[in-house]
């Protein structure tokens, strides 16, 4: 429901807030007071285009704030559904935001969104009646959903129906790729013949690439440590281009000291001692560094073979599929292609086959569906034209159309609309070609009478739905109001007294002066106020003693019907 309705610098608004309820909400005024200025806010606020001129200070931003909350109504889970409600709670803000230089910012839950996104939350959300704008029952597209909601057994045939679409959508582009393929036959099985023939030449296994790479990387350290191994061990020994070793070079510095060392024993002797160890260590090293190098195994052969297999490998990788496992799907995916290829005709059957089996499954929920469908706009028309007749119709007739359509799409193979004849010698005609709002308004009413309990939509707005009745019919009029007010919330605005002394919340709109300029303001009514505004609207600008009187008997009448008739 909508809990509440801000605007904020539209025409004769400077600042006006909303506290809603539940149930049947009514505003009235005098005529010029602003009522109107309420609703073309709304339908602002649901994306409506708006002119600048509309902006009461041209200097400064109109916006409007519409917050509404659908905790565990139907309204919470189709915007779940749609990804337009996240988080935990069932509250949901619509804002749009017009900036001086026209341009509009649309919120949704204060995220900034399109105004596609948000008029996809406001059909949800709300609907206005009255207008020419947000009239989702003039619609004719949407008709057949609201046909479908009168029998629960056309949800299960639509999810059925779906998921066949699904299967020939997937059917139908297998089909026309082996038809295409046929056309190609020889060159594809050659092509296959010679992929599959690639594969099984490789006789891959699995886990084969990690061996390979293990091998290689242990491979290609040992070439590197023998090679500095043999080089360390030159330069002790020397060997190749070293020259004289570190060896030969300790041996001879060893054998000079000793032929001086008797010379000087007190200094020498720890010196040839020093050498001596020096040339003793040196020598277990260069003899480490050999049998190091020597237990070292290179194969040059070996290491060349596993690089060789593992170029191949990788080149089949960039072909077929990244990895061993994507490989051998492949491969298996390549013998069925072959099989089929071979015996392409028969594939080419077999589809076919399948998609027919297919499109007699999908006649037979179409046939369903629309059997369904007959039944209950049968049934609904009639009960449509009934409260029709209570509305000030002149012998009107409404029928639901059930007509065929060549295609089968989600819901079927029908096309439903909505035709309505309102007087005596006129002719069943589309609804969306009634010209008069107040006819309009009402033909809503009716419709919203039966759907009651069906419709999803939680928040209705009905405006101009009092134009050109009055006594009785007026009414009537009130009496479907309030039977609707059961299941949705209910914003009416209307001129008429037996109207607005059904209300649940009474709220007056008036214009007033302040500081020279002309603005709308609204006050909630308590019951003694409300009895003065109908008092008002029964006797003019005179409010006698007598409209007093008549009020409360129209309070106290309105009063009894609903504790009879809705047991409030």
């Amino acid at each position: 429901m909508l809990l509440h309705l801000r605007v904020q610098n539209f025409a004769l608004i400077d600042d006006v807030e909303l506290d809603l309820e539940e149930g049947l909400n009514i505003l009235t005024g005098e005529t010029g007071a602003g009522k109107s200025l309420i609703m073309g806010a709304v339908n602002l606020a649901l994306g409506a285009r708006v002119s600048r001129e509309l902006l009461r200070d041209a200097e400064q931003p109109a916006q409007v704030d519409l917050l509404f909350d659908v905790t565990g109504l139907p309204a919470e889970e189709a915007l779940r559904r749609e990804e337009l409600l996240d988080g935990d709670s069932g509250e949901v803000l619509l804002s749009r935001r017009i900036a001086p230089n026209g341009r509009a910012v649309n919120r949704l839950n204060d995220q900034i969104v399109t105004a596609s996104v948000l008029q996809r939350a406001a059909a949800i959300l709300i609907d206005v009646h009255g207008q020419h704008e947000h009239q989702s029952l003039l619609d004719a597209s949407r008709h057949i959903d609201l046909l479908d909601r009168f029998d629960d057994r056309t949800r299960a045939c639509k999810d059925k129906l779906t998921g066949l679409l699904a299967q020939r959508r997937a059917a139908s582009a297998e089909l026309e790729r082996w038809q295409s393929q046929a056309e190609d036959k020889d060159r594809l099985l050659s092509l296959m013949e010679f992929e599959a023939q690639e594969i099984d030449e490789a006789e891959l296994r699995e886990g084969e690439e990690e061996e390979l790479l293990a091998f290689t990387r242990m491979a290609r350290s040992s070439v590197r440590l023998q090679e500095t191994c043999q080089l360390a061990y030159a330069a002790l020994r020397g060997q190749e281009d070293y020259g004289g070793g570190a060896l030969d070079m300790l041996g001879e510095a060893l054998l000079q000291l000793q032929r001086i060392e008797d010379l000087d024993a007190a200094h020498l002797s720890d010196m040839v001692n020093e050498l001596s160890d020096a040339v003793s260590l040196a020598e277990d090293a260069s003899v480490s560094i050999r049998r190091y190098s020597e237990s070292l195994e290179y194969d040059p052969e070996a290491l060349a073979e596993a690089e060789n297999r593992l170029e191949l490998i990788r080149h089949l990788k960039s072909k077929f599929g990244n990895g061993y496992e994507a490989i051998m799907k492949y491969r298996r995916d390549l013998e069925e292609s072959i099989r089929k290829i071979t015996h392409i005709n028969d594939t080419l059957d077999q589809l076919e086959a399948e998609l027919a089996r297919i499109r007699r499954g999908m006649e037979e929920i179409c046939a369903e569906l629309t059997a369904i469908r007959q039944t209950v706009a049968a049934d609904i028309s009639a009960r449509i034209t009934q409260v029709l007749t209570t509305l000030q119709f002149q012998d009107p007739e409404f029928a639901v159309q059930v007509t065929p359509r060549a295609e089968i799409g989600p819901k079927g193979a029908d096309s439903v609309q909505f035709m309505i004849r309102t007087n005596v010698g006129d002719v069943l005609r589309p609804l969306d070609k009634i010209a008069s709002g107040g006819e309009i308004s009402r033909i809503m009413l009716a419709i919203k009478t039966v759907l009651a309990d069906r419709d999803e939509i939680p928040t209705l707005i009905f405006d101009e739905i009092d134009a050109g009745i009055s006594g009785r019919t007026a009414q009537r009029v009130a009496e479907k109001l309030a039977m609707i007010a059961r299941y949705h919330q209910i914003i009416c605005i209307t001129h008429l007294p037996q109207i607005a002394a059904m209300a649940d919340c009474h709220l007056y709109i008036e214009k007033t002066v302040h500081n020279g300029r002309a603005r709308t303001e609204v006050t909630r009514l308590t019951e003694e106020a409300s009895v003065q505004e109908l008092g008002r609207m029964l006797g003019g600008t005179e409010l006698t003693e007598s409209a007093i009187l008549n009020a409360q008997e129209i309070k106290r009448l309105a009063a009894e019907w609903k504790r009879k008739e809705l047991n409030q």
